[in-house]
């Protein structure tokens, strides 16, 4: 028998499992935790979203709305959120949020005069930032209810 033959069939397949072994005791560690991580910024950035929505809610609920789709007797049934709330709510959106329009719309809503248009405009920014362009919802489809059907 050959020294190439020998090298070639018994050295050769050692060293490439060794390779193989070596990558998974590394880099598949390396590529879990990354996975984790992810997977935490993710939870919390839909966590954070979903306390923005409330917060956006509970104010909405405590406006005082006018117009022809308002009912004559409908009446604020919340109170407006508290500073402390919204400070850290907007913190929050500042640290996870990957795309810089959804801080920027929460202030808008609560600084500024604002509609149920730019309600919906913060439910879709998040929507397709959470789950992908392809889940976005148009923005003048989220409604905000006045009354309720008996």
């Amino acid at each position: 028998m050959k020294i190439t033959s020998i090298f070639e069939k018994l050295i050769i397949p050692v060293i490439v499992g060794l390779v193989v072994l070596l990558g998974q005791f590394f880099i598949q560690p390396r590529i879990a935790k990354r996975t984790v991580q992810q997977q935490e910024h993710w939870n919390a950035k839909q966590v954070a979203y979903n306390r923005a929505i409330k917060l956006v809610n509970q104010r909405f609920g405590s406006a005082k709305w006018t117009g022809p789709a308002v009912p004559s007797n409908y009446t604020p049934f919340s109170t407006r959120p508290v500073l402390k709330e919204l400070n850290n709510c907007y913190t929050e959106l500042c640290l996870v949020a990957e795309n810089r329009e959804i801080p920027k719309l929460f202030g808008k809503i609560f600084l500024q005069t604002s509609s149920a248009a730019d309600r919906g405009e913060l439910i879709s920014l998040m929507r397709r930032d959470l789950y992908g362009a392809s889940t976005a919802i148009p923005s003048d489809s989220v409604i905000w209810f006045f009354n309720e059907k008996k």
